[in-house]
């Protein structure tokens, strides 16, 4: 009965790692289109989905950082945060949005780059 239990858990492992891997494959496929269709929204679709990626890690980080040791992604996860904000706020201001009409494009490359000096 033990065997079989450790079978199960093993499978729902690979199970998961399936899964992310399809997932993935046809989000690099919408993202390969997108790109083919307009680059414009082949940038804001990546940033989105880097901000919502970073803001779930910096949450689950920072929400179980009570609950497991001084690991790397408990330290790293508020830095996930700021990263994410600052790639929101990069893609909001870039000059093709229109949200800060006043802005050049050299304020969101700077941002962008703040954001990766951050996560380095």
């Amino acid at each position: 009965m033990r065997l079989q239990m450790e079978n199960k858990s093993m499978f729902n492992h690979k199970r998961t790692g399936h899964i992310f891997i399809a997932v993935s494959v046809i989000l690099i496929s919408i993202y390969f289109y997108f790109h083919m269709l307009n680059p414009f929204l082949f940038h804001i679709t990546t940033e989105f989905t880097i901000v919502v990626v970073g803001v779930i890690s910096a949450l689950i980080g920072i929400l179980t950082a009570n609950k497991s040791e001084n690991n790397l992604f408990t330290r790293i996860s508020p830095a996930l945060l700021y990263y994410a904000i600052l790639v929101y706020i990069h893609s909001l201001s870039y000059p093709g949005m229109n949200t800060f009409p006043l802005l050049t494009t050299e304020v969101s490359v700077n941002i962008k780059f703040l954001a990766n000096l951050i996560l380095a």
